[in-house]
């Protein structure tokens, strides 16, 4: 691609760019920033139909898998946009996206995932690590029971089938 074509394309599409950008590099749970990216999100996304609202919730669930140190923010996104455009049944959201919205909300994005909830399974220092609860996980790993070779599935594991 010569460089001109492609400095076209992205001055064109820059507001898609940055807001792909800040959505895969979300890092609060702070309301006013969630609702400022959601404007965002709606302007650039849905509005524009480059997206429809249940590619948006897609998006968000995949955006969660990569980046799961921001979870709540994420879970509290794909409800506005679940609560903004009323979509119901979603393909492809990850289990582990459904697990946790419906641990939150009482939601369940893809009725498909609904009998395979009971398999994720909470560890406490797994939890721990994913809500950076440096207290907890002092505490955790401070119990005369905690052993340091134990495995855990980690619940945001795809393969969990």
């Amino acid at each position: 691609m010569n460089p001109k074509s492609y400095n076209t394309l992205v001055t064109e599409y820059k507001d898609y760019i940055d807001t792909v950008d800040s959505l895969y590099r979300l890092d609060t749970i702070d309301e006013n920033e969630i609702s400022a990216l959601y404007k965002q999100i709606k302007a650039n996304l849905i509005e524009t139909k480059i997206l429809t609202p249940e590619g948006v919730r897609q998006m968000i669930s995949r955006a969660c898998f990569i980046n799961s140190r921001s979870l709540k923010g994420y879970l509290q996104l794909g409800m506005i946009v679940r609560n903004e455009y009323h979509t119901k049944d979603v393909t492809h959201i990850p289990k582990f996206f459904d697990y946790f919205t419906n641990k939150e909300y009482g939601v369940i994005f893809n009725e498909r995932n609904k009998r395979n909830l009971y398999k994720f399974r909470e560890k406490e220092i797994v939890m721990a690590i994913m809500n950076d609860d440096k207290d907890s996980l002092v505490r955790i790993t401070g119990n005369q029971d905690f052993n340091p070779n134990e495995k855990h599935d980690m619940i945001l594991n795809p393969n969990i089938k």
